[in-house]
């Protein structure tokens, strides 16, 4: 039978195994101590118990296995179970530790999906974490680290110059509370990072220099093997090809060309970044190439896939560079036209079409309206009426003024795509009581004894389907097949999750009944 505790140190020695660098066998550490937890909480919650303390510990086994397996599932459950275990967990140190798991794992989620109430989320649970922890702890390092990031990220957004300097300081601060005996890379890297950003923004060769400098120490002190030394290797061609745009001197642009080469034979094909690196390969091959007259020189072309979510046509390197790298951040596959003549050819070949207005010459404007499908297109447009009208008479579904958002960008992305794809109706929907629940369907929300329960979207969905059938078994097969659909890819310890989280949000373990070898329902008694 296992306990809590059996749980707890399973994990306690996956970290172990994690710091130590060994990652196959923190992997599979936290691969059982998932399984050991969900097996206490099934038996805790089938005897009308909570353990808070089991929503900390599969929390942290989960954005393990995330981290060093890469399912997304894994980080979605993690994060319900650690924001579940936050709202009960009362104790400081252990708190911190909880928060700084869930901070990383919002952290995570924002980077894989441009969530920005991820973002804020993350921003505000670090903060929280720095709060609880001592000047001394040997935890703040890693804390600073996060909230570095999530502060990037967020200035990244709103591009506030003192979110900038703010990341910048609380960087500078990880990187000195840690012991000389194990310094900060990962700090180091992302400080090497912000200073890019922050010389792109001062637009000075002094702030690139310091840049170079610093990611030339985390290059060094990273071991050819981790991924992130590929993306240290990416910012350092983009510094020194920043650097040869404000100062001129040709040996930059060689070393831009010299690291973005490095830089994607580390980056794994079918990877989200490896798009990104490709194109920032691309552009620093282009400028050696307009600078010398020598062939650009590419590597061989890509196999690309036989349809893409996003067909992106425009002239501006730079441009494509940064959208490229927003939508793979985001899920998307995305593939760069070559011309006007491929864009016109490929129109079949994209669920979605942004193009750049002044992209395509008059002739190819005309080939571009005569071959219109039904793949939407979003056109980048200057602020101006003419521009926007000329892009709606062309035969734009939607378009986008420069310079915009990263988010404006996805959303519309999204939004185009909704609609050309939308085949459900809308029904209507009422309000389901059981006992002193109360779910109300349009709404989304939930309450107990007149109380708001925050639950996530697939704890909301299983409790109305349990409850659209009180007293009922329904299979895990059924479960995960009306909660999770055929477009997701579900595992049966995702909705053993999700019932840990729920029991304990709902603070009535016995209202949810175990029926073992089939599923769940709802106590007919309750």
């Amino acid at each position: 039978m296992t306990e809590p505790a059996d749980a707890a140190a399973l994990v306690d020695a996956a970290l172990r195994r994690a710091g130590a660098g060994e990652r196959d066998e923190a992997l599979r550490l936290a691969a059982e101590g998932a399984r050991a937890c969900l097996d206490a909480a099934e038996r805790l919650g089938g005897a009308g118990r909570v353990e808070p303390g089991l929503l900390v510990t599969l929390g942290i086994a989960l954005r393990l296995e995330h981290a060093y397996g890469g399912e997304l599932a894994n980080l979605e459950d993690a994060v319900e179970a650690l924001r579940a275990g936050a709202a009960v967990v009362t104790d400081r140190p252990r708190r911190a530790a909880l928060r700084s798991e869930l901070g990383g794992a919002l952290l995570m989620w924002f980077r894989l999906h441009d969530d920005p109430a991820a973002l804020a989320e993350a921003v505000e649970t670090l903060r929280d974490a720095l709060g609880d922890l001592p000047a001394e702890s040997p935890q703040r390092p890693q804390v600073l680290s996060q909230l570095a990031a999530a502060l990037v990220a967020t200035y990244e957004r709103s591009a506030e110059p003192a979110g900038l300097e703010e990341a910048l300081a609380v960087l500078r601060q990880a990187i000195d509370a840690a012991p000389p005996a194990a310094p900060n890379d990962e700090a180091l890297a992302n400080l090497g990072a912000l200073l890019l950003t922050w010389a792109g923004y001062r637009d000075d060769v002094t702030s690139a220099t310091e840049a170079i400098d610093v990611l030339r120490r985390a290059a060094a002190r990273i071991p050819a093997d981790r991924p992130q030394r590929a993306r240290v290797l990416a910012n350092l061609s983009a510094a020194h090809r920043l650097r040869h745009e404000r100062g001129g001197d040709p040996a930059d642009l060689d070393q831009a060309v010299s690291f973005a080469g490095e830089a994607l034979a580390g980056t794994p094909e079918g990877t989200p970044e490896h798009a990104a690196v490709a194109a920032g390969y691309d552009a620093v091959l282009r400028a050696r190439h307009e600078l010398s007259g020598e062939a650009p020189g590419r590597p061989a072309p890509r196999a690309r896939p036989e349809i893409v979510d996003v067909l992106l046509a425009t002239a501006d390197d730079d441009l494509a560079t940064a959208m490229t790298a927003a939508l793979t951040r985001s899920g998307f596959t995305v593939r760069r036209a070559s011309s006007g003549e491929d864009l016109c050819n490929s129109l079949d070949d994209a669920r979605v079409v942004v193009l750049d207005n002044p992209y395509l010459s008059p002739d190819e404007a005309v080939t571009l309206r005569q071959r219109r499908t039904a793949t939407p297109l979003i056109f980048l447009v200057a602020d101006t009426v003419d521009d926007r009208v000329r892009a709606l008479a062309q035969g734009a579904d939607d378009y986008l003024v420069k310079p915009f958002d990263v988010a404006e960008l996805l959303a519309r992305v999204h939004a185009v795509g909704r609609r050309a794809d939308r085949t459900a109706t809308r029904g209507t929907i009422g309000v389901l009581r059981f006992g002193e629940v109360e779910l109300d369907l349009d709404r989304h929300e939930a309450r107990v004894a007149g109380q708001p329960v925050p639950l996530s979207r697939k704890e909301f969905a299983i409790l109305a389907l349990l409850a659209r059938k009180p007293g009922q078994t329904l299979s895990r097969a059924e479960i995960l097949a009306d909660v999770w659909g055929t477009a997701e890819m579900a595992t049966s310890r995702s909705l053993d999750v999700r019932m840990a989280t729920l029991r304990a949000k709902l603070g009535r373990p016995q209202l949810i009944q175990s029926v073992r070898g089939i599923g769940y329902r709802l106590s007919p008694d309750y």
